[in-house]
C-alpha cells in the first residue's frame, strides 16, 4: 500500500503518558483508517476508545516530558512529503505503559 505522509503533529499519548512527535499520513490514510475500524469492529472492539479518534501516522520520536519534546525542531526530521509502501501490520497490546507486539501480518500482494 502506497502511502505519503505529508504533515507533523506533536500529541501526548494518554495511553503509554508520554510526548510523541507524528508524521501523519495524507495519501493512503483512507485505506489505514478502514483497516483499523475493521480490526475495532471485530476482535478489538472493547479497546476502542471515542475519546481518542484513530489518526493514520507513523511516530517518529518519543519524550517522557513536555519540556523535552518542546526543545524538538521537527523539521528535523526530514523534508516533507515522505513516500513509503506498507508491507504488513502488526497487532500491539499495551500493558503498564509497554508495548508488546502481539502478532505481524504481512500484506497480501
Amino acid at each position: 500500500m502506497r502511502v505519503t505522509f505529508d504533515d507533523t503533529s506533536i500529541e501526548f499519548d494518554p495511553f503509554e503518558r508520554k510526548y510523541k512527535i507524528f508524521l501523519l499520513c495524507g495519501e493512503g490514510g483512507g485505506e489505514i483508517t478502514a483497516l483499523h475500524n475493521q480490526l475495532y469492529e471485530a476482535d478489538y472492539r472493547i479497546e476502542l476508545s471515542s475519546s481518542h479518534p484513530f489518526r493514520p501516522h507513523m511516530t517518529i520520536a518519543t519524550y517522557d516530558k513536555s519540556e523535552d519534546i518542546e526543545q524538538v525542531d521537527v523539521s528535523d526530521a526530514g523534508e516533507l512529503p515522505v513516500y513509503g509502501r506498507l508491507r504488513g501490520l502488526e497487532i500491539v497490546k499495551l500493558a503498564n505503559g509497554q508495548l508488546t507486539t502481539l502478532k505481524t501480518a504481512p500484506f497480501l500482494r
